[in-house]
């Protein structure tokens, strides 16, 4: 990369945990963000990595990829490097990925008064580059060696190509959504659009993150009669979109959850959780710390297990971070307080049993100035599991 900038190394890191400060603060509030490096015997250095709202990190193989304001940084054995990224300097991060030795990554570039646009930024230890996609994002996954993201077609500029598919817009409370190919970067605005779906109702998601396995992309969603009805309202059903990424085909599967607590979905103002494909199962856990397991073919949910945590409203900040493995959940507890130290767990998905592996110094402890968020753990690929 094209400026060092420091001489940290990933020789013995197990953790990486993204810290920042929100993009809005109050007056007199510095910001500023970290990466915490987890060593395996328990020590932590801190990176100086500046503020990003969402901020996320991505293993390709021994390196770790993260960015800041303007600049994309990477961690491997030899230390610290960073490229500036171009354009404006960068508030808040939608997505990350790990991509052949590099990353991609998903901006959020703000409204332009005709459109919301995102900046797709993809690159490895060798350089970056970057280009805008048009559209508001509530889901992105990785398929492959395809990047795709859902957007209500209203944010993006591709209605002309919807109405050669020959979409129906449905009536006035409709959601008409589109599948949109964002990495590798599209020829032509014909070769972004891969399906368009419309829902007779309002769908929301929330920003949450999609998983894709075997070319299929599942999301999850509520939905609404009318953008009179709340959020919140008991009407409202919880439903999960599975999009065809070859053939750009949508079906939906309703939540059927055995029991009387409907799971809760995230909305604007709570980070999505994750989730993970598994032998035909979608394993997902909800910011309140409960584990479900859905079947992909009946929409059948189970509550698996509920997570031990020490925050007493993990609801109210971004107190939990998870990170799913093929067979265990990796947990991040903040224990509801910044004063509080992290917690660092592993759940065995099958079993729920639970493994207390470090504790962290508390947000107060890594910087008492600043009023610091977790938005990401990432465990490092040779040791998870």
């Amino acid at each position: 990369m094209a400026e060092e900038t420091g001489s940290f190394v990933t020789d013995d890191t197990v953790l990486a945990v993204r810290l920042s400060t929100q993009a809005v603060h109050s007056q007199g509030e510095k910001h500023g963000g970290y990466v915490l490096l987890v060593s395996d015997d328990g020590s932590t250095r801190r990176v100086d990595a500046g503020m990003l709202q969402g901020s996320l990190l991505a293993w390709a193989g021994d390196t770790l990829y993260m960015g800041g304001p303007d600049e994309e940084f990477a961690i491997d054995g030899s230390g610290m490097s960073a490229d500036l990224r171009g354009g404006s300097p960068i508030s808040s991060e939608t997505a990350r990925y790990a991509y052949g030795d590099g990353f991609i990554s998903l901006y959020n570039g703000g409204d332009t008064g005709q459109v919301y646009m995102q900046q797709v930024t993809a690159g490895d230890t060798s350089g970056v580059e970057s280009w805008d996609a048009d559209g508001w994002y509530s889901s992105v996954g990785q398929c492959g060696d395809v990047v795709v993201g859902v957007s209500e077609l209203q944010y993006t500029s591709l209605a002309p190509q919807a109405a050669a598919m020959g979409f129906d817009p449905g009536s006035e409370n409709s959601t008409t959504n589109a599948l949109i190919q964002l990495y590798p970067e599209p020829a032509t605005p014909e070769d972004r659009l891969l399906g368009v779906a419309t829902t007779e109702g309002v769908v929301t998601s929330g920003g949450a993150p999609a998983y894709c396995a075997d070319g299929k992309l599942y999301t999850f969603g509520q939905l609404r009669a009318s953008r009179s009805v709340a959020s919140d309202d008991p009407s409202r059903e919880v439903i999960l979109h599975t999009w065809d990424i070859a053939t750009g085909q949508r079906s939906t599967t309703p939540i059927v959850v055995d029991s009387a607590v409907r799971p809760d979905q995230p909305t604007e103002n709570i980070p999505p959780a994750r989730s993970i494909v598994r032998d035909g199962e979608l394993w997902w856990v909800v910011r309140d710390g409960r584990v479900f397991m859905t079947d992909l073919k009946t929409g059948e949910t189970t509550e698996r297990f509920t997570l031990q945590t020490t925050s007493p409203n993990p609801m109210t900040a971004y107190w939990l971070n998870f990170q799913f493995t093929k067979d265990h959940l990796y947990v991040l507890d903040g224990g509801g307080s910044d004063a509080a130290p992290m917690v660092f767990s592993r759940y065995e998905l099958q079993t729920g049993a639970r493994d207390e592996l470090d504790t962290l110094p508390s947000l107060k402890d890594v910087d008492p100035s600043l009023r610091l968020f977790v938005y990401d753990i990432a465990v490092r690929p040779s040791l998870k599991e």
